[in-house]
């Protein structure tokens, strides 16, 4: 399909001229051109393309004048033709002529004036550049902010683009059947129909017709810029430079959950029979959040320390792709710290992702077995090592047999002979060691009967004297037993909470008191209260009654 060829207009005309008045149609070109007459050759931009800024520039121009020459006509009216003077008859039977009155629009009178402006500047559609600042929807229609590109972070002039809902059928049909997406950061170029928005009072571009071809190549420029900037910083080549253990068993996964991705991915492990351990981070992997998540996936993946990162989906348009073309992943793979494989499911050109990982795959099962296959063959080398080992040792173990049988039967035969030389002197032993056991035993054996005697002579005497002291000891419990004490006329007082009360301080005028004499208890409440023989509180007959006597 050969490139769009798009109108050039001459906006030559002067404002003043009546709308009907034919325009010239320029030659066409492949990219929008619109002269301006103000300007000249060295102000006009580069090429003739018409950006944003420039529509919006030459419109305030051209609004401009427009309120320069109605205030000019306001404030002195152009010299009206000539008419017959009319004059009316004063008091006196004169006439007075009448002052000619000043020129004043109408808003309706200013729009008409703006309207009829924009269709001498632009009587046709025309094609404008600019970058997505922010895409709306409302009721079905598209609304879509362009900006000059590269003007991000600096003040800008801005054009707001409308495509009602009937158009944009067409023109999604055309986004769709070439795989992209309208999306924030693109630069696109968009045929409409400039026109005033009077309810709101400034310019409205409605948008007719998307370059699907121009966001192609904008697209794939965007891709081979992001390449050339990692391969300048280093990054293009880093994780594909990392080392992958020879076992990689450990697996670090970032897909979304659920989706026939992970399935297809995990079956081919699991089916494998090997002892894979797989750690899963859920992250979208299609659409504006998709390239923050994926990113925050492996940020945490980090931590699990895996052997090999795997990143995987299923298959989709290019549009549905456009995560593994951006910045983020690009550089979250190639910083990533462990090697990392790709498998989002594509035959078509490769994304940037597929550039910068260690490895990529075209599906997440081709993904998984190539996983497979190389621990499979490592295993397959650790068998035929394991082979190869068994079979030295089975012949080493063969000859040594054969030695030590060798061996076994010369020791049989020497140590025969040493026996039959030994066994006289082993006789003679025998009987010296018996006799001296025997000795040894009988020795023992009244050792043992003397000390005997000894400790039962001893226990004995040791028994009397601790019966003699438990008799002594319970003498003096006895003496001291709370029974005894209570019985020589003590008593013991406590308060109605069971608290002991050992000083008179603790007492007060009134308070009930239990007092524990020998044999029983009493019930008492204290009416004064002395110390030392003087009366510190006096009550009623300053001692204590007894209320309640119990015995028991």
């Amino acid at each position: 399909m050969g490139p769009l060829e798009e109108q050039r207009f001459d906006f030559g005309g002067q404002p003043d001229e009546p709308a009907s008045k034919p325009r010239r149609l320029r030659e066409s070109r492949s990219i929008a051109q619109v002269e301006d007459p103000s300007a000249d050759a060295e102000s006009a931009s580069p090429g003739g393309l018409v950006g944003p800024d420039d529509v919006a520039e030459r419109l305030k121009m051209r609004i401009e004048l427009l309120r320069q020459r109605a205030t000019e006509d306001a404030i002195t009216p152009p010299k009206p033709k000539r008419r017959p003077a009319v004059r009316r008859d004063t008091e006196e039977g004169g006439e007075k002529p009448i002052e000619g009155d000043r020129e004043s629009l109408s808003i309706a009178q200013f729009y008409a004036r703006i309207k009829r402006a924009l269709s001498d500047q632009f009587p046709d559609e025309c094609w404008v550049t600019g970058e997505i600042r922010s895409l709306r929807v409302s009721n079905g229609h598209r609304f879509i902010e362009l900006a000059d590109q590269g003007g991000e972070g600096r003040p800008t002039q801005q054009l707001e683009v409308a495509c009602w809902v009937t158009q944009w059928r067409t023109v999604e049909a055309s986004l769709r059947a070439a795989d992209v997406e309208l999306e924030v950061g693109r630069v696109i170029r968009v045929l409409g129909k400039v026109s005033v928005w009077e309810a709101a009072g400034r310019i409205r571009f409605t948008l007719t017709q998307i370059d699907v071809e121009a966001l192609l190549g904008t697209i794939a420029a965007a891709r081979q810029k992001l390449l050339a900037t990692l391969e300048l910083e280093g990054l293009l080549e880093r994780n594909r430079q990392l080392g992958i253990p020879p076992v990689p068993l450990r697996i670090g996964l970032v897909t979304s959950q659920g989706s026939e991705a992970q399935k297809d991915f995990l079956g081919q492990l699991e089916r494998s029979g090997f002892a894979f351990e797989v750690e899963l981070i859920h992250s979208l992997v299609q659409g504006a959040e998709a390239p923050s998540q994926i990113s925050q996936a492996l940020d945490r993946l980090r931590a699990f320390r895996p052997d090999l990162c795997i990143i995987v989906r299923g298959g989709g348009s290019r549009n549905d792709l456009a995560a593994f073309d951006s910045e983020v992943v690009a550089r979250a793979i190639a910083s990533f710290p462990v090697p990392i494989w790709v498998g989002i499911g594509h035959t078509g050109d490769h994304s940037v992702a597929d550039v910068v990982a260690g490895a990529s795959f075209i599906t997440p099962t081709a993904c998984g077995e190539a996983i497979v296959a190389r621990v499979a063959a490592y295993w397959e080398g650790v068998l035929d090592r394991v082979s190869h080992i068994s079979g030295l040792a089975r012949t080493c173990l063969l000859g040594a047999e054969q030695h030590l049988l060798s061996r076994r039967s010369m020791i049989t035969r020497s140590a025969g002979a040493l026996l039959s030389r030994h066994e006289s002197a082993r006789v003679e032993r025998r009987a010296r060691v018996a006799s001296a056991v025997t000795h040894l035993v009988r020795a023992q054996r009244a050792e043992l009967a003397q000390r005997t005697v000894l400790l039962r002579r001893a226990l004995s005497s040791s028994e009397e004297q601790y019966v003699q002291s438990m008799r002594q000891r319970g003498e003096l419990l006895r003496a001291f037993s709370p029974e005894r004490q209570l019985a020589r006329g003590w008593a013991v007082l406590r308060d109605v909470d069971g608290r002991v009360l050992r000083s008179a301080h603790e007492v007060s005028v009134g308070q009930r008191l239990f007092a524990r004499l020998a044999g029983g208890e009493i019930d008492a409440t204290v009416d004064a209260v002395r110390e030392l023989g003087a009366s510190i509180s006096s009550g009623a007959s300053g001692s204590i009654s007894d209320k309640d006597e119990e015995r028991s």
